[in-house]
């Protein structure tokens, strides 16, 4: 049922389809069963135990993947700065006449690391 639209959303179809039709305390207990058979397939079956290893392996691989993708940006934001430097010094040493074979080296080679972690970045 909608209220304030003419369009319903995702979460009034769903619960129109748990809630169903019928008196409010048919609606309740369906909606008790259906949160129930939720809950089950969450937790699984078996003893506490298991279930409390269960939940906090899964927490634990959650917050294992969080530090690898914090860990991932911490190097690619790294690895830029240094790029950064890089093209700025072999701007700087370009400039100067002596030095000029130095300066394209370190330019082709921040050209490449900046290419490396661009081409991470996509992966």
């Amino acid at each position: 049922m909608t209220w304030l639209s003419g369009r319903s959303s995702r979460g009034t179809r769903h619960n129109k389809r748990v809630r169903g039709e019928g008196t409010w305390g048919e609606q309740t207990g369906r909606l008790e069963r259906h949160q129930k058979k939720r809950l089950q397939r969450e937790m699984g079956r078996g003893m506490w135990s298991e279930k409390d290893r269960r939940l906090d392996r899964a927490r634990r691989r959650r917050e294992r993947e969080q530090r690898k993708l914090q860990r991932r940006t911490t190097v690619r934001n790294g690895g830029r700065v240094v790029a950064a430097g890089a093209l700025i010094l072999g701007a700087v040493l370009l400039l100067l006449p002596g030095t000029r074979g130095i300066g394209l080296m370190v330019l082709v080679l921040a050209g490449l690391v900046l290419y490396g972690i661009i081409g991470r970045k996509r992966t």
